[in-house]
């Protein structure tokens, strides 16, 4: 009788909602979990965002190891821009080490998988702009249109429009859609189910604790009631539950722009708009205002590539190059942290803006938590990362450029922070709490079903969230090493060899 695994991703779930909501009996399911399985909380990866985090959660490894540090890719040689895709990530995922061993999985939604690529089973990927190829296989989109599976696009949820409650209900629709593939999927016999639910991060970022909100939360706790039951029935099966987020959100008070601060130190020198950003900007206020994003400009969209090259841009907010003068600035902060660019002299420049910016205090106190990136990243992209990375303290949001350099909150009520959620449920689970890292749960899957853990995953196995009586909490972890990881451990082997026999030989 094998064991088979279901991991549920909620992006951006948080227990600043879950917890209130369930004591109150708003969330029954998720209450039973709680209590009769292992809960705590997921520390994201450094930052915080959607990109990379749910490619830290499939692969254990930082995004030193991965090559993608956030939604949008900074090279400071050519200073270009680029939106990142499944292609930019660097590592194999647990689905690929379960492939190996021929175990079937399915991953349906999950942000980073677009363009989708093959696995021992059907991938659905999340993609950012509207497309007919989204799935592995192809015709698996067949299956899913006759399952009634209604697209969600990362873009949308860049405009989206705050006010809109119609919309806010489109989601449920969406989120069903979900749930319904997910079932088939566990009726098909697959082994490994990867299900996420993107559209509550836009949700939570535009309603967060509104009664629309909760109202989202409620249809989600009610789908995964069905769900468990489903998989309860299945009596010749073993079900390990996990429902994760990929970080958390909370509220806050004002909005930091990085690069207005370090454009009013001297740090990095602006342009004036030129027509091509302007342009860009009324266009943005366009889609935004009047979200000219239904199903009829879906059509045209697809149809034409100059449109999506005008989304395209938008969707990476602007073209660095149009805003900034790279040839006299010293720095640059993306979405992803701040690059040190046309100086020799880095560290001693990193060192000024670290202590700079730790120093750095608003209304609500400190303003920034402030990282080297060695610190945050480790591996063979450390040199493409950003220089600095930085995260929001309490009250606070980051965003690049403003009209001050602080501000009131920009569109959104609620931003991420580090702390996401962590569930586990199920077979040989036991109660209790754990805290545990984003990185933990990839190694923790693939000792489950008795695969070799890479040596270079930088989570861990979770053994406490199994009974002590189980073969998981029993069984040794095995770990897989590279040809390189071997030739190095031999060498140690024969260094060590050699220093017992000298310290022998001495005494």
């Amino acid at each position: 009788m094998n064991t088979k695994v279901f991991v549920l991703g909620l992006d951006g779930a948080t227990w600043d909602l879950i917890k209130p909501w369930s004591e109150m009996g708003e969330l029954p399911t998720f209450k039973m979990m709680i209590q009769n399985g292992v809960y705590g909380n997921l520390v994201s990866c450094i930052p915080p965002v959607t990109y990379p985090a749910w490619k830290c959660y499939s692969t254990g490894k930082n995004p030193g190891k991965l090559g993608v540090f956030s939604f949008v890719k900074f090279n400071p040689q050519t200073f270009k821009v680029k939106i990142c895709n499944s292609i930019d990530f660097k590592a194999k995922e647990i689905w690929d080490y379960l492939g190996e061993k021929n175990i079937r999985v399915a991953i349906i939604d999950m942000p980073t998988t677009y363009p989708p690529k093959k696995v021992n089973g059907v991938m659905v990927s999340e993609t950012p702009f509207p497309t007919s190829n989204f799935t592995y296989p192809k015709d698996f989109k067949e299956e899913l249109d006759a399952l009634g599976y209604i697209p969600f696009y990362e873009f949308d949820q860049l405009l989206y429009l705050a006010k809109d409650i119609q919309k806010v209900k489109e989601k449920l629709s969406i989120i069903k859609s979900r749930f319904k593939v997910a079932e088939k999927l566990v009726d098909e016999g697959f082994d490994f189910i990867n299900l996420t639910i993107f559209p509550i991060d836009a949700v939570q970022h535009y309603w967060w604790k509104s009664k629309e909100t909760l109202m989202i939360w409620k249809y989600i706790d009610k789908l995964l009631c069905r769900l468990l039951i489903k998989i309860s029935n299945k009596f010749n099966e073993k079900w390990i539950f996990f429902v994760i987020s990929d970080h958390g959100m909370r509220s806050y008070n004002q909005t930091f722009y990085v690069n207005n601060w370090l454009h009013k130190h001297g740090y990095l020198v602006l342009r004036k708009k030129n027509k091509s950003a302007l342009t860009t900007d009324i266009i943005n206020f366009i889609l935004r205002k009047y979200g000219l994003l239904g199903s009829l400009s879906r059509k045209i969209f697809l149809s034409f590539s100059g449109l999506r090259y005008i989304l395209e841009r938008i969707y990476r907010s602007f073209d660095l190059e149009e805003y900034v003068d790279f040839e006299k600035s010293n720095v640059i902060a993306t979405a992803s942290g701040i690059y040190l660019i046309n100086i020799d002299q880095k560290e001693k420049l990193k060192h000024e803006l670290i202590v700079k910016l730790n120093k750095l205090r608003g209304e609500y106190g400190k303003i920034l938590e402030v990282f080297p990136k060695e610190k945050v990243c480790t591996g063979p992209f450390l040199k493409e990362s950003p220089d600095i990375f930085i995260v929001p303290r309490k009250h606070y949001d980051i965003k690049s450029f403003g009209k001050d350099v602080i501000g009131r909150r920009h569109r959104w009520l609620a931003t991420h922070k580090r702390e996401g959620i962590f569930i586990a449920y199920g077979y040989c689970i036991r109660k209790g709490h754990v805290n545990i890292s984003i990185y933990d749960l990839a190694p923790t899957i693939l000792h489950i079903f008795d695969s070799a853990i890479p040596y270079d995953m930088d989570g861990r196995v979770l053994r406490e969230i199994f009974t002590k009586a189980s073969s998981f909490y029993k069984k040794e972890e095995v770990y897989q090493y590279g040809r390189r990881e071997i030739l190095r451990r031999y060498v140690n082997k024969i260094k060590e060899n050699l220093r017992l026999r000298r310290k022998k030989l001495e005494t």
